[in-house]
């Protein structure tokens, strides 16, 4: 959807508001500047007022941040002024920081009203966040400054104090005190001020119930900045325990990276060994006493409330699928950490390449099918202990990072917080997004490869083969919808496999995978050739590849359809598409076909004047369902490998053949006429006529209102060519070469003319692909006993019979 520019109207009364704050704002910055502490901050300021009268987006909201500046800047004079002395240099150092606050305030205006109106529209959004940022920074400056008044306002006290032995002071009762002789201000004592009076004024000992604060309201709310003290009121230890940083011991540094998981490190803590997740940065109380740069004080708020989510939502979840939370840190660390029961982690990947390098196929799908099913469980398990909605719980899905534990248990670590406030929207549900998981744990992130092997990759041909096959008995396994009957057909197969095995005291065998596999309604491993001869190959061909990868060598054994040793049902269709090229990009039309005699097809072909097409049409023939062409494959391998001299994991069925053709079409020649002038123009000489007079007089049927137009009815009497159609013919079989004409009525006997109707017309010769069913040497692994014989073939009125079947099967296909 483009994007709408909308003006807004800016009125007599806006303007004069400006107008008005602007002079209020520059006769008091004037009286500040005349006190040389606060003289440069009160020169900046004033160019803000100056350059927000420019600004065209977020006006408003700039005012609204001048102006704080402008009434801390008053407050900081007032307090500079009771200063009979020399200005203390905590103070001189929050006023240098909040004259470089000022500085990003100005160029980040300046910017603004610089830019042009399509750059503010674009970045609307990111001048929001801007304008957060400088919001946050003059919070730092405020607080850097109000917290250096303090510490000075208690080195003044710690002179004045005169310890007393009243009971009442012993008691903790009030105690008068003579500060600073203020108005506008309320003093009293906090814990940051009582902990530096212990550690400083050493000859008082007593704590007032009072608490020294310096009042200040800001225009802008400051619970965003209190936040993570206030939802550290609401913890409670439900039953976790709450340490210390002495009681932990790290062995080494963490060498995980990215994730969830980044910097976890092992600890011994008190005798047992638990992973300790730490959230790294200043804590945020710390920066603010600093007075450091407001990006930090930000990255310590992000890291501490960060903190307090995962806190919370582990105090309320307990799966052996999720994190293990032992206990956390305590209000007074530093840098919080959580401890999790979960040791020794290390990536999914490194444990699928492992079994895929020194396990079986079978352990691999077993290994993730597992994995997969332990992941919809502890997912469903978090989405009803969270309440969360089905959006909400893919998104925590598709963005979880992941570990194995020592125990080889998938542990789902917590999403990012930046999750929980994102708005999405799916056409596919829970299963599908875990099932894409583990699926972009395989070398070939889940997509499924044309061949089992390729000569050329760095890879060894074991390995290319075990990838593959691998990838494709996930795509058949891993349910991709949740429904019950594909996760319980899962949950079946896996639960049979693992009672043969322990009723047999035997390996899982991949074989017995496959098995139960399609007689759930998996497809075989099935392959693509994508260039081959065409008609050399036919549905239902059974054979090996003589040389290894080379499609050329392929050695037929025998057809099981013809010679009945199958009954697979194979069915015909055909598909075509007209390509258009003509001034711009190429428009693609699907045709539509209709039944020949002879097992042909027809196809309708509009071919407009001056324009190019091509015409693709494929023919196939494939068998359907593809589940009795693994079946026989599977069973009937070993006995066709042991006559033939081959490995049973070498022989290929064909289950699909298919012909593809091209035509190149242009279509007649007809002169150029311009959509809004007629070609009589050209001929009477009418070159600059004007564009709003040809389509009048076009409306009007050439009158033009009763002007004189003869030319003009003689120029739109000339008929326009029409588009021209033409047949194609194509056939599947090799005898039935493809042809054409101007009629639906083909000649068969001769050769098709190249120029029809003023269209010329040609082909290419016709292309040949196929799909193959292949299985592993795994698949043949376990069978036990004599392998099982060919059946014998069928007689002959049953072949003719399921001939007559492929027939009408073809016959519903196209229609005919």
């Amino acid at each position: 959807m483009p994007l709408r520019y909308i003006r807004r109207k800016i009125t007599a009364n806006d303007v004069i508001t400006v107008a008005v704050a602007t002079t209020a704002a520059a006769t008091s910055l004037a009286g500040a500047a005349g006190f040389p502490p606060v003289a440069i901050p009160a020169a900046i300021l004033l160019k803000i007022f100056q350059t927000i009268q420019d600004v065209k987006t977020k006006q408003e909201e700039c005012y609204d941040l001048a102006f704080r500046c402008l009434s801390f800047l008053d407050l900081m004079k007032d307090q500079l002024l009771d200063h009979n002395r020399e200005v203390p240099p905590s103070l001189l150092d929050a006023l240098t920081n909040f004259a470089r606050t000022l500085e990003s305030i100005h160029s980040f205006l300046v910017s603004q009203a610089e830019s042009k109106w399509r750059t503010r529209l674009l970045r609307k959004g990111s001048i929001e966040i801007a304008l957060s940022v400088l919001n946050t920074e003059l919070n730092d400056a405020i607080n850097a400054f109000q917290i250096a008044t303090l510490i000075n306002i208690h080195y003044t006290i710690g002179d004045r104090l005169v310890i007393g032995s009243s009971s009442k002071e012993r008691f903790g009762g009030e105690a008068q005190v003579d500060a600073y002789d203020t108005d506008d201000e309320t003093v009293c004592s906090s814990a940051l001020s009582q902990n530096h009076l212990n550690r400083t004024g050493r000859r008082s000992r007593r704590k007032t119930t009072n608490e020294l604060t310096l009042v200040y309201e800001p225009a802008v709310d400051t619970h965003v900045l209190n936040a993570p003290e206030e939802e550290l009121e609401e913890f409670e230890d439900h039953g976790f325990r709450r340490y210390q940083e002495s009681d932990i011991k790290t062995n080494g540094s963490s060498r995980i990276k990215g994730g969830w998981w980044a910097g976890d490190t092992q600890a011994d803590v008190k005798g047992r060994y638990l992973l300790v997740k730490s959230y790294d940065g200043p804590r945020y109380a710390a920066s603010k006493v600093a007075g450091t740069i407001s990006y930090e004080a930000e990255h310590a708020l992000m890291v501490r409330q960060k903190w307090i989510r995962d806190v919370k939502i582990l105090q309320n979840v307990f799966h052996p699928n999720l994190p293990q939370m032992v206990g956390f840190s305590s209000e007074e660390c530093p840098t919080p950490f959580i401890l999790l029961a979960n040791v020794q982690t290390r990536l999914p990947q490194a444990l699928v390449l492992d079994t895929i390098q020194h396990g079986t196929l079978a352990e691999c799908v077993i290994l993730i099918s597992r994995f997969y099913l332990d992941h919809m469980d502890a997912a469903l398990y978090l989405q009803r202990q969270l309440h969360l909605s089905d959006s909400k719980i893919q998104d925590y899905v598709e963005n979880a990072s992941y570990r194995i534990d020592g125990q080889r248990i998938l542990v789902m670590g917590l999403p990012p917080p930046e999750v929980d406030r994102w708005a999405s929207a799916r056409n596919y549900d829970l299963s599908h997004s875990v099932r894409g998981v583990y699926l972009d744990l395989l070398p070939s992130r889940g997509m499924v490869p044309e061949k089992p092997y390729e000569t050329s990759e760095a890879p060894s041909l074991e390995t290319q083969k075990k990838i593959n096959h691998l990838t494709h008995a996930l795509n058949a396994v891993l349910p991709s919808s949740h429904s019950t009957t594909q996760i319980s057909e899962l949950n079946e197969l896996l639960s049979a496999c693992e009672d043969d095995s322990e009723s047999t005291s035997q390996p899982i065998h991949l074989r017995r995978i496959s098995g139960i596999a399609l007689s759930l309604g998996a497809s075989p491993p099935v392959w693509r050739e994508k260039l081959v001869p065409a008609y050399k190959y036919s549905v239902g061909d059974l054979g090996y590849l003589a040389k290894q990868g080379d499609f050329a060598s392929f050695k037929l054994i025998c057809n099981v359809i013809r010679n009945g040793h199958a009954s697979l049902q194979a069915i015909q269709s055909q598909h075509g598409t007209q390509i258009q090229w003509h001034r711009g990009p190429p428009i693609q039309t699907p045709l539509d076909s209709f039944p020949c005699p002879g097992n042909r097809v027809g196809w309708a072909v509009v071919i407009e004047p001056n324009t190019d097409y091509n015409v693709v049409i494929a023919h196939e023939e494939r068998v359907e369902p593809m589940i009795p062409a693994g079946r026989f494959l599977l069973d009937y391998g070993q006995h066709l490998s042991k006559i033939h001299g081959v490995q049973p994991d070498d022989l290929m069925l064909i289950t699909r053949v298919g012909v593809d053709f091209r035509f190149r079409l242009k279509g007649p020649f007809a002169p150029f006429m311009n959509p809004h002038q007629s070609p009589a123009f050209h001929q009477h000489g009418f070159r600059h006529h004007s564009h709003t007079a040809s389509k009048s007089h076009a409306r009007f049927g050439g009158g033009g209102l009763g002007h004189h137009s003869s030319h003009m009815s003689h120029g739109f009497g000339l008929p326009l060519t029409p588009p021209t159609i033409l047949y194609l013919s194509t056939s599947i079989d090799k005898g039935n070469p493809p042809t054409w004409s101007q009629s639906p009525v083909f000649d068969l006997q001769s050769a098709p003319p190249h120029n029809i109707a003023n269209c010329m017309i040609g082909s290419d010769p016709p292309l040949g692909y196929l799909n193959y069913v292949q299985f592993h040497a795994e698949d043949f692994l376990g069978a036990g006993g004599e392998p099982l014989k060919l059946p014998p073939p069928r007689p002959k009125e049953k072949q003719e019979r399921a001939k007559v079947a492929k027939t009408y099967a073809r016959a519903a296909r196209t229609g005919c």
